[in-house]
Formats: structure tokens, sequence, C-alpha cells
């Protein structure tokens, strides 16, 4: 493969890294895709999602058996939960769209279909009135995200994307550009915006539509991509990543997921038991997953992880994702920490990394909450507006205003 001239390619050195991060390029490109999202808004491309229709005269039974959260909601609604062995550990995570009665539809990340398909299967054996199908081929999926995105898709569709109309966690199939779409109102960056599920063969079609709406309305809309998503922007929220901070290892309880299980469902579901003796004693292996923020580290922890982190000198975890925050300035990451009276166990806490200049540990601060908006207001319709009258150069538009 040819080599860019702008890059040092030269061997690393032996402590594991030849440079800070932010000499690469792209850095600089991951800082700009995370900075438009908050600030702006991108289209990611998450095509590569997996995606199931469950339904059937059981398909209901099913799915309350084989996820955490209560699936019996509204049609239109959209739930994230957990799937879990009779352990409890987590096998898998995701959102389910109630389209009907006895109609779903499950959004999971790109390794997790054939997994999934599977656990609902073995869950099936005495609910046969179900359907299965894999339709993760048939649909693109365009996430519109950032305080821009409201405006934008305003601006091409007939249906109104103001919250009381199109309120967070609920999908609506809607036209964009002339091109049926179920919208789904959702975000992985803490953001209000859209995951665009698209007829595979049009979805071309409406990234092109989105830019062209962005441009005539005078906002700006940029792409993004999987390193700004999963190394920066999903950390500061603190959401979890399958396969790096959750595992059949580890449970909703030691993962801050205790929202997505509804321990009084009726029937219960597959590892309930063991989860609601969890919920009462506190979480397994007495740890939590926190937040870690290292104001002083250079910018060499990415993706993997695999820091280690000390409490008063002593070993006590490592960081299961790790990358930086554009928002903040500095690195970022989440472990699982110990856990003792409903909060992260006090002391000096630093994380150990490989810089230029061997192994260094940088002294850190710990929490249960995310970094960035812990309230979530950003991911509201009113927060995005003032962000968007802001960039238009228009007088912000204030809650009381609207009293």
């Amino acid at each position: 493969a040819a080599h860019s001239p702008h890059m040092d390619h030269s061997l690393p050195t032996p402590t594991g890294y030849a440079n800070d991060l932010k000499d690469t390029e792209w850095f600089a490109a991951e800082a700009r895709e995370c900075r438009a999202c908050r600030e702006e808004a991108v289209v990611f491309d998450l095509s590569t999602f997996g995606k199931l229709r469950v339904s059937g005269e059981d398909a209901l039974a099913l799915l309350q058996r084989s996820c955490t959260a209560n699936m019996n909601k509204p049609v239109g609604s959209v739930t994230y939960t957990c799937m879990l062995d009779e352990s409890g550990g987590i096998v898998a995570d995701f959102t389910v769209n109630r389209r009907g009665e006895q109609d779903f539809y499950i959004v999971t990340t790109t390794p997790q279909p054939y997994l999934v398909k599977d656990v609902l299967r073995r869950n099936a054996r005495d609910l046969p009135q179900h359907q299965l199908q894999d339709v993760s081929e048939d649909l693109g999926v365009l996430a519109l995200m950032g305080p821009n995105s409201p405006g934008i898709l305003s601006k091409l569709t007939d249906t109104s994307v103001e919250d009381v109309d199109f309120p967070p966690f609920t999908m609506q199939t809607i036209e964009v550009a002339g091109v049926p779409v179920d919208a789904l109102r959702v975000s992985f960056v803490g953001e209000i915006g859209w995951e665009l599920h698209v007829p595979a063969d049009r979805t071309l079609e409406v990234y092109r539509a989105l830019h062209q709406a962005a441009d005539a309305a005078g906002l700006q809309l940029g792409d993004a991509g999987a390193h700004a998503l999963l190394n920066s922007l999903r950390l500061e929220k603190q959401f979890v990543h399958f396969g790096h901070d959750i595992s059949p290892k580890e449970s909703p309880i030691m993962a801050g997921l205790r929202f997505a299980c509804a321990l009084k469902k009726k029937g219960g579901f597959v590892g309930s038991e063991a989860i609601a003796a969890e919920a009462k004693d506190g979480p397994r292996g007495g740890v939590r997953l926190a937040t870690v923020l290292m104001p002083t580290a250079p910018a060499v922890m990415w993706g993997h992880g695999g820091e280690l982190v000390y409490k008063d000198g002593e070993m006590v975890g490592y960081l299961t994702s790790a990358g930086f925050s554009h928002t903040l300035g500095f690195p970022i990451g989440l472990a699982f920490l110990p856990f003792a009276d409903k909060a992260i166990v006090p002391g000096v806490y630093e994380v150990e990394a490989a810089t230029p200049n061997g192994r260094e540990r940088f002294p850190a601060s710990v929490s249960l909450k995310c970094a960035v908006d812990p309230e979530g207001t950003r991911m509201k319709a009113r927060q995005a507006q003032a962000a968007q009258d802001a960039a238009l150069g228009k007088p912000a538009t204030l809650a009381a205003d609207a009293a």
C-alpha cells in the first residue's frame, strides 16, 4: 500500500508509541467530526448494523422472555434492552422498535445479529408462532446527529420533527426527499438526532438530499466516522459498547444498565433471578462502570483501552474503552472500579499508559456520571434549536419566552 508523505512511518519505540496521537492526521479529522457533531450536525453511515424482524402470535412473548426491558409498550416506541444468559451476563444489547402489536424491529451492532438470532431461537422452543427475519442487507442506516439535525430533516419531510410530535425513543415511517424511511429518534452520541433506516438501494439518494437540504438552509452538515463515534463521542456519554465494556462476564447492574431491566415484568426474563439478587446485594465483584478523566495525560490512549487503573497505588482495574474527548480537551475512558455504599470507592486514582518516555502514571478523576451533559438536555429539541439559532446569528430562544 502507498504511504502518505505526511505521516511518520518510522518504527515505534519499544515503549509502544513513537508520537503523541495528536501528531497524526486522523486525530485532526476525528476532532473536526466530534466538534461538528456537538456544535452543528453530522451524518454517520451505520448501514452495517444488524437488523432483525420478529413477528407472529408469539413475538411479544418471545421478546418479553429474551429481553431485560419491557417490550409491551405502545406501537411506535423504541426501547433499549439487554439480552442475558441465565447467570445474568450480557450476551447482547440493542434497541427494539414496536411496529405493530406482534411486529418488532431489532437494531443491533454489526457482529451481533447471528448471536441474537441464535438466542431467540433457543428461547422460542415452546413459542412456535413467530417469524424471525434477518433484513440487515435490505436496509441502509444514516444517523443524522447534532443540533442542526431537526432543521435539516424538517426541510425534507412534511412530518413534524418537534418534540411534542416526534419525541425521543419513538419511531415513525416518514418520507425523506420522497423516499420512505423508518426514522428512529435515538442517539449513540448524546445529541438530538435520528437513525434513518432506508431501502438499501436508495441510501445514497437520501444521503445526498440531506447535504443539499443543509446547504440550502445555510446549516453546516459534515460526515463522521467510527473513530469519532466509538472512541470519543459515546465515551463522553458513558454509552457502553459490546465487546469492549460489556460481555457475558458483565451484568447490567455492573454496567450501570439497571434502568434497562424490568424486574417486575410478569414472568421475568432469562437471567432475571440473578439480576434481582444483584440489584439487592450490589454488583458482582464489587465493581461498577465509571467514567475516567485524565486531564494531564497525553493523547496516547485509543480505542481498545487496557491501560491499568490504580487507586492509592494499588492496581484496581483497567480501561475497557479509551479515547480522547474533543469536547473536554483531554483523554477519557471507561473502567469497572471498586464500588460500595452506592458510590465509587474514594481514593487517589491514576492511569498508567505507554508514552514516548516509557510507562507513566497520570492523575485521574472518576465518576458514575457521564462527562458531557449528564442530564441529557442536549437530546431535546429546544437545546438543539438554541444552538442552531446561534449558528445562524439569531437571538437564542429561551424557555421563558415560550411560557
